[in-house]
């Protein structure tokens, strides 16, 4: 991670968060009913600014490794056809972060909808309390150039 730079870590993640995650779905969730009142156009620009913002966030928590390690704790089925993934980061000390990660399995295999910290804090809450007032007072358009401000910033 030291090596790569923020730069360098950004490049790295976000083709596996692409992957990874159903960013247009996370997205159209996470602005609810304001998605029928956009564009093709809004749509595509909208879910490039929300990858942007979301693997520069990533790129700027993934520092380094200092011996932690991944944990499944379990899986199965969970509300409305999504596919519960508890995990667990064990740090070194013993100490630990539970995640649970919301998959949907789609055609050509499964893709990660939501992320929940210590059995609470869903990614998508947040992201629609976030948005609820930007799109309030500035729309669509706020809402992409907020994300892409938001991006720039932390890739600065």
């Amino acid at each position: 991670a030291e090596s790569l730079g923020l730069k360098g870590r950004y490049a790295r993640l976000a083709p596996a968060l692409e992957q990874a995650f159903d960013l247009p779905l996370m997205v159209r969730i996470a602005i609810g009913s304001h998605w029928d009142r956009t564009t093709a156009e809004q749509r595509t620009k909208l879910a490039a600014a929300f990858k942007r913002m979301s693997a520069s966030t990533l790129a700027t928590f993934v520092t380094g490794y200092s011996g932690e390690r991944f944990e499944t704790i379990s899986e199965g089925p969970g509300p409305q056809n999504v596919h519960l993934v508890k995990t667990r980061i064990i740090d070194p000390d013993g100490s630990h972060v539970n995640i649970t990660y919301i998959a949907k399995r789609y055609p050509d295999g499964w893709k990660l909808i939501d992320v929940v910290v210590d059995a609470g804090i869903s990614e998508l809450a947040v992201r629609q309390s976030e948005y609820r007032l930007i799109l309030k007072e500035n729309g669509i358009d706020g809402l992409i150039r907020a994300l892409n401000v938001k991006a720039d910033q932390l890739m600065s």
